[in-house]
């Protein structure tokens, strides 16, 4: 719990930053979602109790997944240049 404003808070106060659209964010909650009150743009979800493997799993797809568009780009044949 963080001692000013809860996490819930704290996230819809950082979305609101430009620097926040890079940032993938998962949450691990002991709550209820609050997808209700809030939509909020969250990339995973976690309950607690909840596995490690499947933390490990969630962080790595969404690092995977933020750098296959670079990946894509740099690997695409650049086009010739005449002379």
């Amino acid at each position: 719990m963080i001692p000013v404003m809860n996490g819930w808070d704290f996230l819809e106060a950082w979305q609101g930053q430009p620097t926040s659209q890079a940032v993938p964010i998962v949450v691990i909650s002991a709550g209820g979602r609050r997808e209700e009150q809030a939509p909020l743009d969250v990339q995973a979800y976690l309950a607690k109790p909840f596995d490690i493997d499947r933390l490990i799993a969630t962080v790595t797809g969404l690092v995977e997944a933020m750098w296959r568009p670079a990946e894509a780009v740099s690997q695409q044949p650049r086009a010739a240049t005449g002379g």
